[in-house]
């Protein structure tokens, strides 16, 4: 029964994230996806506790809405995790508008720099997968007719991020909220057609 419970769950989580990326690419012609590992310096990793691990990435949002860096994010997935040895860790998928971005991998740098410099305080790492060949992946720009690249975001991106992990506790025993995900776009008026260059 816990299999089937655990099952369902993780089905239910994937197909929140689904309508939330529909619900982003129906509101923006042109997606950059970004996908970028967010963690911290092995030689760093001893002292740290879910609690601060949280704290940082509330941070990484809360800076988010005033900073120039994230200007173009429309939207964003965390997953945090903790690995063997104390390696706590946050997959991310951050959703830029494509119009206004000029470059994704430069993006991703900017924002993985920021975790290092700005939220741990050069203690942390990060790693940009649009580094790498993304082409099959999902990731990248996205228009939102490529109903291909949509369905190996799917298929590929997303379950990851929906997989059933280990609760992590806070200090007070409450448990930590894993996986995180913006707020669904509002839906827009009919206006101009949409811009697919």
């Amino acid at each position: 029964m816990d299999n089937i419970n655990t099952k369902r769950k993780v089905q239910r989580r994937l197909t929140s994230l689904c309508e939330y990326t529909d619900a982003l690419i129906k509101s923006n012609a042109k997606l950059d996806v970004i996908r970028l590992d967010l963690g911290y310096k092995i030689e760093n990793r001893g002292q740290l506790t879910p609690d601060q691990v949280s704290d940082d990435l509330n941070t990484l949002y809360t800076n988010s809405r005033s900073n120039s860096i994230f200007k173009h994010v429309k939207g964003y997935i965390f997953k945090l995790e903790c690995g063997k040895e104390n390696n706590y860790h946050v997959h991310s998928i951050f959703f830029l508008d494509g119009n206004k971005n000029k470059n994704v991998i430069i993006a991703g740098e900017k924002i993985g720099e920021y975790w290092n410099s700005n939220i741990t305080n050069n203690l942390g790492y990060y790693s940009n997968r649009n580094m790498e060949e993304y082409n099959d992946t999902g990731i990248g720009r996205i228009n939102y007719q490529d109903t291909d690249k949509v369905s190996k975001l799917k298929d590929n991106v997303l379950p990851y991020f929906a997989k059933s992990t280990t609760d992590l506790v806070s200090q007070s025993g409450s448990v930590i909220k894993s996986l995180r995900k913006g707020i669904l776009p509002k839906e827009e008026k009919r206006g101009r057609p949409r811009d697919t260059k």
